[in-house]
């Protein structure tokens, strides 16, 4: 394996926990959705979820890479965005800003470049 393979590894993992976790505080996640604007919180998180669940099955599984991790980055910037506008404008990702899911997003960016044919 090659650094990129790890990275991609990296990349399709990390969705996993985020995801479960997602549903195990199912009222908070709810909240935060409605608190970053979508009108309808709890479908969306249910999209949400399918988004990660086939761009973490693709990464892991090295299925149409690129595709999977431009599809990850832009999920990830919507999920920056939404973190931006749900907790107030802060950077820090311990203090709830996008720091996290925008870098998330360049490294996902970095595997489509690597494995762009």
């Amino acid at each position: 394996m090659v650094i990129e393979d790890y990275l991609r590894l990296a990349c399709g993992l990390f969705f996993l926990p985020h995801l479960v976790l997602k549903f195990v505080f199912l009222k908070d996640t709810e909240a935060f959705f409605a608190r970053a604007g979508f009108r309808h919180p709890r479908p969306t998180i249910y999209f949400d979820a399918v988004v990660e669940i086939i761009v973490a099955t693709m990464l892991i599984a090295k299925i149409y890479v690129p595709v999977a991790a431009c599809l990850a980055a832009a999920h990830l910037l919507v999920a920056a965005g939404a973190v931006w506008i749900a907790n107030g404008h802060t950077w820090r990702w311990n203090r709830g800003g996008p720091e996290y899911p925008i870098f998330w997003a360049i490294m996902c960016l970095l595997v489509a470049k690597a494995s762009w044919p």
